[in-house]
């Protein structure tokens, strides 16, 4: 029998009334008491999801509000609603945040005293504070509201905008990495946390986290900061997410005698959301394999955040360890934000991390379906499933391509071979 994993309890899903009653119509012994899926050991190895009882078609199993941090690329987000995620290239978004300021909290006297913080509190006319464009008023209201309850997101995603050097004029177009020369048994583990460890040699980043505000009396010089290019940017806010909630959640736990209910929610959603993230698989490895030249490109973003938080409350939440889990697990985990209606050629506008779908396994016939709405994100049955059953979701539009061309898809694309019942069964045909 499968060992059953031990995960926080938002895997197990309880049942909103309308699903009760749907449930109720069609399946007069289910057992409303029974969470209707849970997290448990495969066959191959890792941790899927699987029912607990037999569900009937078109049910939501599992309904996520928002992701744990989520960028839409630089080159979309004129078109691309911040915080729905609605995307009409013939009407650009044009709603932008007018003024900003960290909302009253029982950390934001400290950041308004640090200097990098009270720039970043600055609008300015000629681009869209921090980076982003809205489609409505209702949908900026809500991002301040359910994203960024502190006002703190923002802020550091405005930082990270105003921080960006322009391109040197010099700047190399051809990488020239060793790393690129290395095969792939080459790049393992030992050989990625060595060229971390050299590049990061002169570094004052350190893997202990102390929430202390750098003196301003502080003698060390300046960090450089380094250039990044547009991908990168979008990994630089990709990882900030991570590191503003680290922080957040921090400094609430810190004062939790002093929070009142709404923070005291906040609180308990951050911890429940970094203990299911803290679970996700990194596949780091995996991905300097297969491309190479991202272990300089990633070390050049961590040196680039390193500088941006430098002499700012955030420094020492950005560690190199966490910098790695961030990307490393994006890289297997990641939701795409997607054009829609999701057709062939469709745009990919942005990436996302929902810890707890996560560990919905890939199967070229899936049973279940992930619906997006706005930043919602559901999965829903596209068939009756029995009890025991494991439960699969499409990573993509693969399903028809010959099965050699959707193996070599997944493999480049997600670092794994799949072997799902519809592989299986084409691949001994072609055999």
């Amino acid at each position: 029998m499968s060992t059953t994993a031990q995960l926080k309890p938002t895997a197990n899903i309880t049942l909103p009334l309308d699903i009760v009653e749907t449930i109720s119509a069609n399946l007069a012994n289910f057992d409303l008491n029974k969470p209707l899926i849970h997290v448990e050991t495969t066959k191959y190895g890792g941790r899927g999801y699987f029912s607990s009882v037999r569900i009937p078609a078109n049910t939501t199993v599992l309904s996520c509000d928002s992701p744990i941090t989520s960028a839409v690329f630089r080159q979309y987000k004129k078109d691309t609603c911040a915080y729905c995620f609605k995307c009409d290239f013939h009407k650009p978004c044009k709603v932008r945040i007018a003024e900003t300021a960290l909302l009253p909290s029982v950390f934001s006297a400290e950041l308004e005293k640090n200097k990098k913080i009270a720039n970043a509190l600055k609008v300015s006319n000629k681009t869209a504070y921090a980076g982003l464009f809205f489609c409505s008023e209702q949908c900026r209201d809500d991002w301040a509201a359910l994203e960024d309850p502190f006002g703190v997101l923002t802020v550091v995603l405005n930082l990270i905008d105003q921080s960006v050097p322009n391109r040197p004029k010099n700047l190399p177009n051809d990488v020239d990495d060793a790393s690129v020369q290395r095969t792939k048994d080459d790049i393992n583990k030992v050989y990625l946390d060595l060229a971390w460890e050299n590049a990061l040699s002169t570094a004052p980043a350190t893997d202990s986290v102390s929430p202390a505000t750098p003196s301003k009396k502080s003698k060390k010089a300046k960090l450089e900061i380094p250039y990044i290019d547009s991908a990168e940017h979008d990994n630089a806010r990709i990882v900030a997410g991570i590191v503003v909630k680290t922080y957040v959640l921090a400094q609430l736990k810190a004062h939790e005698n002093e929070l009142d209910d709404n923070a005291r929610s906040i609180l308990a959603a951050y911890a429940d959301d970094f203990e299911t993230f803290d679970d996700l698989q990194s596949n780091e490895q995996q991905l300097i394999q297969s491309f190479p030249a991202l272990l300089d490109s990633h070390i050049t973003v961590y040196k680039f955040l390193a500088a941006v938080f430098d002499r700012t409350p955030f420094a020492s939440y950005l560690t190199p360890s966490l910098f790695r889990q961030v990307l490393g697990k994006e890289a297997g985990n990641a939701f795409g934000i997607w054009q829609y209606p999701v057709f062939i050629e469709s745009e990919c506008l942005g990436s996302s991390i929902y810890p707890a779908p996560s560990f919905f396994n890939h199967a070229c016939e899936h049973n279940i379906e992930k619906r997006r709405k706005g930043r919602k994100m559901e999965f829903v049955t596209t068939q009756d499933i029995d009890a025991d059953q494991e439960l699969y979701i499409s990573y993509g539009m693969f399903e028809d391509l010959e099965v050699h061309e959707r193996q070599k898809m997944l493999f480049e694309q997600w670092h794994f071979k799949c072997g799902c019942p519809k592989c299986e069964r084409q691949l001994k045909e072609t055999a």
